[in-house]
């Protein structure tokens, strides 16, 4: 992931980015994307990022931490 990727914002409402997203994965704060949202607060507004979180969370370098069997917003 490059520096101007990071800085992606992929929650419009609160403008969380690309960042935020990855350095609570990886941090193991978060590994669902509910655990993400609490950390972030990226999907806590109008749920329209879900897909974009989504695919930073599922990416090849992150999917280790990240548990795709809980992807659904609850």
């Amino acid at each position: 992931m490059t520096c101007r990727s990071r800085s992606k914002v992929v929650c419009e409402c609160l403008k969380v980015t690309e960042g935020k997203v990855v350095e609570a994965i990886r941090s193991g704060r978060a590994c669902t994307l509910r655990q993400i949202a609490a950390c972030t607060e990226a999907g806590s507004g109008c749920n329209a990022c879900g897909l974009p979180v989504s695919r930073v969370a599922g990416s090849s370098s992150l999917r280790p931490a990240f548990s795709a069997s809980a992807t659904l917003w609850l």
